[in-house]
């Protein structure tokens, strides 16, 4: 006996609908990377430049220093992921308009926080400079200091963003003159989060395994700060859903992949400010 009649129609729609999603508010740090420079089979390739300082002008006639601009490139392995779901439903006629969107979107929003946590780890990961240590308060001033440090270190101040769980987001609610503050982008799911940009920085809450899975130590967690030069990431656009009939289980299978990398590319744009997490308001 044939497979019940759900065919490529569905196929198409998901992927179509799941791109759809992550590109309209499907994750978190949309916007705050850089795009890779080159891509060559599963190796990607960032460019980065040096600093220095400016110099006196020399008197009399001789050479004039020149700035210590130095380029180089970052690369990377792009890593692969599967993201399957399996449904029940035997036909089209049972195949309700709730149900596909409630699998496109859950896909995007299992996608998109992929997507998210490959941007923290490549920021953990960097080898960049701790602000703070385990045991300490973490406050809004100390994430400002953080932000500081980056424009000192000559990567700017004006793309500059800290992700933080929503109790940390709560205590810096409580401080007027942030909670009267705006987001100041595009994304929409950032404005339904109530993302706040303030002094230079935008703050967004992302949940609490983001920094728990992440911590230093029982009770602490690190706050990744980062401007956006200085993180590169690639994430493929959804490879491609393949949709089976699984006869045993009378269900749908739909199994996909998405690929894709971030790394640091320049540390010096990025902090951890690391501390206590607050357990209330």
């Amino acid at each position: 006996m044939s497979a019940p009649n759900i065919n490529n129609w569905f196929q198409e729609f998901y992927v179509t609908d799941v791109n759809h999603a992550l590109q309209s508010e499907g994750f978190l740090t949309k916007g705050m990377t850089t795009d890779t420079d080159e891509v060559d089979g599963s190796k990607v390739y960032w460019n980065r430049i040096g600093t220095d300082e400016v110099s006196p002008h020399p008197s009399g006639i001789s050479p004039v220093g020149l700035m210590n601009l130095a380029t180089d490139r970052v690369s990377a392995d792009i890593e692969d992921f599967d993201a399957d779901a399996e449904f029940k439903a035997k036909d089209k006629n049972k195949f309700s308009g709730n149900l596909q969107v409630a699998l496109t979107k859950s896909g995007a929003m299992a996608i998109g926080r992929k997507y998210d946590g490959w941007a923290l780890d490549a920021v953990k990961n960097s080898g960049c400079e701790v602000v703070g240590n385990v045991g300490d308060t973490i406050t809004l001033q100390r994430t400002l200091t953080g932000a500081a440090k980056i424009a000192g270190a000559q990567r700017g101040m004006n793309e500059t963003f800290c992700p933080v769980p929503p109790m940390l987001m709560s205590k810096f609610m409580l401080i007027e003159q942030f909670s009267n503050s705006q987001y100041v982008g595009d994304n929409p799911l950032m404005k339904k989060m109530g993302a706040r940009t303030w002094l230079g920085v935008t703050y967004f809450i992302m949940e609490d395994k983001f920094f728990t899975d992440r911590a230093p130590a029982a009770n602490n967690i690190d706050l990744p700060l980062w401007t956006k030069s200085c993180l590169g990431r690639v994430t493929q656009e959804l490879e491609g859903a393949r949709l089976d009939w699984l006869p045993r289980e009378k269900a749908w299978h739909i199994g996909q992949s998405i690929s894709g990398i971030a790394k640091a590319i320049q540390p010096a744009g990025m902090k951890l400010i690391r501390g206590l997490m607050p357990t209330e308001v």
